[in-house]
Parts: structure tokens; C-alpha cells; sequence
């Protein structure tokens, strides 16, 4: 079954937890920085992000800072809504 945040999901590139997601936002965020949103889209917390990708929960906290910064956002439930908002810009009108 697929995630209930695939289309958010898809922003971003293929990750353990998200294996069909796609490239996009290059320019905003770094690919580990694109794995730790993917981490955080699919629920999982610093300690299991950490995990996932092999580097330590202080590593992820610094990642999430420069996210958060980047996106302009203060807190993982804004981040989830950043990247809807830059998932619905993506889709064609029609």
C-alpha cells in the first residue's frame, strides 16, 4: 500500500523508506538533507532517522536545522506543510 504522503513524498529522491520517490528541489536542499525530509515525511523520529541513515542523532538534528532555516519553517508539522504547498505548485493545472 502506498504511503498517504506519496504525492509529498515524490518531491524528493529515493530514500530506504521511500522507494520510488523522484528528484526535485535540488537547489534548496542537499541530497541528505532531501533524505532526512523523506525520513520526516514518513514519521520517523531523530533516533530512527539516525538509524535509517547511518550517522548520528546529532547529525539529524544539525540536518533539520538547516532544513527548517531553508524552508523557513520552525517545526516538522510547518516542514510537512511546506512540502505539500511545493508539491501542489508542481502539479499541472488543468
Amino acid at each position: 500500500p502506498r504511503s498517504t504522503l506519496f504525492p509529498y513524498t515524490t518531491l524528493f529522491r529515493s530514500t530506504a523508506s521511500v522507494p520510488h520517490a523522484a528528484p526535485a528541489l535540488p537547489a534548496l536542499f542537499s541530497a541528505r538533507e532531501q533524505d532526512v525530509i523523506a525520513q520526516v515525511l514518513a514519521g520517523k523520529t531523530v533516533r530512527e532517522t539516525a538509524d535509517a541513515l547511518c550517522i548520528s542523532a546529532s547529525t539529524v538534528k544539525t540536518h533539520l536545522q538547516h532544513i527548517y532555516e531553508k524552508a523557513g519553517v520552525k517545526n516538522r508539522a510547518s516542514l510537512a506543510v511546506f512540502v505539500q504547498r511545493a508539491a501542489e505548485s508542481r502539479q499541472p493545472n488543468g
